[in-house]
């Protein structure tokens, strides 16, 4: 099923869902400006949300959990960890860490 999610484009999907947003952890702990749509984070690596395609959702817990769907490279991932309350910024931390190795290993398995 997920393969067929990243090859179908569902990714823009995301944005037809975007909720008014009064408080982002992403805005205050990263400085990233993600909006939320469709039950996930719509990241935005950007200061302001001025992304127009979907590239990478997520659904960052309170403890330091890293869900993730990468469209760009087609894969996904979740990282477990408890970091204690507020860990959000952590979790995201650790992913960020290796995601280069990540996307490698995605277009080895995706050529």
């Amino acid at each position: 099923m997920l393969e067929i999610l990243l090859e179908g484009g569902i990714g823009n999907e995301f944005h037809y869902f975007l909720k008014f947003v009064v408080y982002s952890p992403a805005l205050v702990a990263l400085k990233r400006d993600w909006h939320y749509g469709y039950g996930a984070w719509i990241e935005c690596n950007s200061v302001v949300f001025n992304c127009t395609k979907t590239s990478r959702v997520s659904s960052p817990g309170a403890y330091g959990s890293y869900p993730y769907i990468d469209f760009t490279n087609n894969y996904f991932g979740m990282l477990a960890t408890d970091q204690g309350f507020g860990g959000f910024p952590k979790g995201y931390a650790i992913e960020s860490s290796v995601r280069d190795l990540l996307v490698q290993w995605s277009q080895c398995r995706n050529p």
